[in-house]
């Protein structure tokens, strides 16, 4: 994605910050300027919590640590004509806006304008805007439909993503630029329209397609699919198309399809089936997190990397086979597979990333390959099941509570390579003894954290 490529799991994050506490209320009035360029626009709020923003031009740019100086305190905003842009952020977290009237000289929506606007059921984009940000209008609970004028060319990232009251959309014939699914976890959207003359769109099967890069961009989750065959031709599985599609239990992937995007599958709960054809070539991040029920998996050859989170909490996930061609295995990639049994990590795999496993309880043992040289923070930590492990003589670092809480954890052999530990590496393994050579980087650690260890004379590793 090109901005945020977590960006849902963020705004689940946000998302419950702006449920715990009601919306208030307006006090007393205010005002000041709020334009691109300063006084070009000014705004006044009164206790009512109705804002008018007045004058001509582009409304400034706001952030989430640097909020609009009207506060999130609005029943409803009119923005005057005259005003071309909506701010980044301008509205975001405004829980009690209901009313908003954006005038026909409005050209573009910012990113996150009004993100978790809650209240607003309805709204009216003028003819006129060519632009709506990322995020622009991102969980928006309430908003059940909106009119996108024909003047719309670009859409962006998760433009409507967790409006989970909005139930079909229709996407004008001068759209021709759209970013990761704009419509992402939208639980009641049925269906995405585009006329047959589109020039840049097709809808196959339900599923929006950018014609200019073969790319699937998303599947109505609200349309209760449990089966679905990917179109062949299409090479890219989109960010986050299959976001929030909880009730598929069954894809079937073309050969032409060559890389599947981050967070393409992203908590498809019920999803048992997929065979990842040859063809594909990259797995992006998280593509399969929250896949609970995704019970094994082969990694395609060619595949040279195993993408952060990208099995996370796949907690169903026993086999997985993963190919020579893979050289590393990002944070997370496998983090909470509790029924993950067995796993062979290829031989030319250089680094574990942090928490690349951590929380696999049922993994038993591990071998870790000759070309590893660094195994990441919390890398296996938590895995209570897991009694062997070997770690080769290349390895020269070991992160911060690499193996905590690995409590059938007794014996593990550190080599002299190894120059660097962190901090509890080994905590909470009540049954481990190290073993390393004396004098050695380890056995000085174990010393000094009080560690178990048999020191041997003769060079280990």
């Amino acid at each position: 994605m090109k901005t945020g490529k977590r960006f849902l799991c963020l705004l689940l994050l946000l998302a419950l910050c702006c449920t715990l506490a009601p919306a208030p209320r307006a006090s007393a009035a205010a005002s000041g300027v709020c334009g691109k360029e300063g006084d070009n626009l000014t705004w006044e709020l009164d206790p009512d919590g109705v804002l008018t923003i007045s004058g001509v031009g582009e409304m400034a740019d706001y952030t989430w640590d640097e909020r609009a100086p009207w506060g999130t305190a609005l029943a409803e905003a009119r923005i005057g004509d005259g005003v071309t842009r909506i701010g980044d952020r301008a509205f975001a977290f405004c829980r009690g806006l209901s009313g908003v009237t954006l005038p026909e000289s409005v050209r573009e929506i910012g990113d996150a304008a009004f993100y978790a606007c809650r209240s607003l059921s309805a709204l009216v984009i003028p003819e006129g805007v060519t632009a709506i940000g990322d995020e622009a209008f991102a969980r928006c609970i309430s908003l059940a439909g909106v009119t996108l004028p024909e003047s719309v060319e670009r859409i962006g990232d998760g433009a409507f993503s967790l409006c989970r009251s909005l139930q079909a959309v229709t996407i004008p014939d001068r759209v021709t630029a759209i970013g990761a699914n704009p419509f992402a976890c939208c639980e009641s959207l049925t269906e995405i329209s585009v006329s047959p003359e589109h020039p840049a769109l097709s809808v196959i099967d339900g599923a929006l397609c950018l014609e200019a890069d073969r790319r699937l961009v998303c599947l109505p989750c609200g349309a209760g699919r449990d089966a679905f065959t990917i179109p062949d031709g299409i090479r890219t599985i989109g960010d986050y198309a299959f976001g929030g599609c909880e009730s598929l239990t069954d894809v079937t992937i073309p050969e032409s399809v060559t890389r599947i995007g981050d967070y393409a599958f992203y908590t498809c709960f019920d999803l048992v089936d997929l065979t990842i054809p040859e063809s594909v070539k990259e797995i992006g991040d998280a593509a399969f997190l929250g896949c609970r029920s995704l019970r094994t998996v082969v990694i395609p050859a060619g595949v040279t990397g195993v993408g952060m989170d990208c099995f996370a909490w796949c907690s169903s996930l026993r086999d997985v086979t993963i190919p020579e061609s893979v050289t590393y295995i990002g944070p997370g990639a496998f983090s909470n597979c509790s029924n993950l049994v067995g796993v062979t990590i290829p031989a030319g795999v250089t680094s574990i990333g942090r928490f690349a496993f951590a929380s696999c309880s049922g993994l038993s043992a591990v071998a870790i390959p000759e070309a590893v040289t660094s195994i990441g923070d919390s890398a296996f930590s938590n895995c209570s099941g897991l009694v062997g492990v070997t770690i080769p003589a290349g390895v020269t670092s070991i992160g911060g509570a690499a193996f905590y809480g690995c409590s059938a954890l007794r014996g593990l052999t550190i080599p002299e390579s190894v120059t660097e530990i962190g901090n509890a590496a080994f905590s909470d393994c009540p049954e481990l003894t190290l073993t390393a050579a004396r004098g050695s980087f380890a056995a000085q650690y174990c010393e000094e954290n009080g560690l178990p260890c048999i020191c041997l004379d003769q060079p280990v590793g």
